[in-house]
């Protein structure tokens, strides 16, 4: 006779707070696959992964909620995900440097483990409906959650699958900085180090993933507070996807380059020409420190160098690869870094500096000053002072 098991479906606080989650990412993966800016075949990858959060995101909290026994077909939601993962984030990773724009079908071979594993979880929907809801009711019941040898196993592949295309992502990502020594300020150095900080995060949320499962075999009882705890570190890097969109949309658009940009075609510059301008423009910055004036425009500056301020913007986007404001900024946080560690300025503080060296509020310098570094202003000098001292 089958034990009839009521489940009654009810969402807490963070299974509704993944649920908002997976409503959010769904929501950024539209707007990445339909951006008309940038490298259009990378934001469609990087759509498809956002939608991959999005789809977990909402298998775990209708898991939590038990809303799966409402739902039984998202039962084949995670045979989707899990081969999706490392694939996606290296075809991401890789298109953000390629030069050719068009998509190259045999990519799609990188995805025959997702399908060989859709196919095989889809076994799932020739089941009985009845009895597809009755092993859905005994699993979102159970709360002990027993790992078996199977499953670890399983996980080891996912897991192990994962690790290789993001170790194949890093060494992308690593032959590119060393190919390219560029100034901290250009797209592909913001590229670099945002791709960067995505891996440690990616590999960071299912490493905590795998490694639970595998104290969770050698007998640790399950605790729903630490999947809970997994989840999050899921959603943090969601979020940094979107907050990352959002503070710097040349990661998404590719505001890289002006040499395509229409503004420009009627005003081309000469190398020869253009090398000149840049001689004027470094020894402004590097011998008279012109910077340091906060009322600095581009008026001014295209005045010393006698060409127009259009020229001269065009002049620092094509070969800067940054905008005036940017420009400016680099030279006057490469100011800031030596007063603050300099030992003549030891007693003034941090905003004086950053007054001194052209800056006119606190919230553009930090800002600036944590771009260009990765550390606060007071980190930077705490750090290096503490350095200067070990070695004295």
């Amino acid at each position: 006779m089958n034990t009839q098991i009521d489940v009654i479906p009810e969402f807490n606080f963070w299974s509704l707070l993944l649920l908002i989650c997976s409503g959010q990412a769904f929501f950024f993966a539209i707007v990445f696959m339909f951006h008309k800016k940038g490298n259009k075949i990378a934001n469609k990858f990087l759509s498809v992964l956002t939608l991959m959060f999005s789809l977990y995101f909402l298998f775990i909290s209708f898991y939590w909620s038990r809303h799966l026994v409402v739902f039984p077909n998202l039962m084949g939601i995670m045979g989707l995900v899990n081969f999706m993962w490392g694939p996606l984030y290296y075809l991401y990773v890789s298109e953000q440097f390629e030069k050719n724009r068009s998509f190259n079908y045999k990519k799609l071979l990188h995805f025959i483990p997702a399908f060989i594993s859709i196919i095989y979880t889809s076994r799932i929907y020739f089941i009985d409906i009845k009895q597809r809801v009755n092993y859905i009711k005994n699993l979102v019941a159970d709360e002990t959650y027993y790992v078996s040898l199977s499953s670890l196993i399983f996980g080891g592949v996912v897991i192990s699958h994962i690790f290789i295309y993001t170790f194949l992502s890093v060494r992308k990502l690593n032959v590119y900085s060393h190919k390219n020594n560029s100034n901290q300020n250009s797209l592909g150095y913001i590229k670099y180090k945002w791709l960067q900080k995505l891996s440690y995060g990616f590999v960071g949320f299912f490493f905590s993933w795998f490694l639970y499962e595998v104290v969770m075999f050698f007998g640790v009882e399950y605790a729903r507070s630490v999947d809970y705890a997994i989840c999050v570190f899921g959603v943090a890097i969601f979020m940094m996807i979107a907050i990352y969109s959002l503070r710097q949309p040349e990661i998404i658009s590719g505001a890289s380059s002006i040499k395509d940009d229409p503004k420009y075609e009627k005003s081309k510059i000469g190398f020869e020409d253009a090398q000149l301008y840049l001689n004027k423009l470094e020894n402004l910055m590097t011998d008279e420190k012109v910077y340091l004036d906060n009322e600095l425009n581009i008026r001014t500056l295209s005045e010393k160098i006698e060409i127009t301020p259009h020229r001269l913007s065009q002049v620092i986007n094509e070969f800067k690869q940054m905008n005036f404001s940017d420009y400016l900024n680099y030279y006057r946080v490469e100011e800031a870094k030596s007063r603050l560690i300099d030992p003549r300025f030891t007693n003034q503080t941090i905003l004086s500096i950053a007054f001194d060296v052209g800056f006119n509020n606190k919230v553009t310098f930090n800002n600036s000053f944590k771009k260009l570094t990765g550390v606060t202003p007071s980190e930077f000098r705490s750090t290096e002072s503490a350095t200067i001292a070990a070695k004295n």
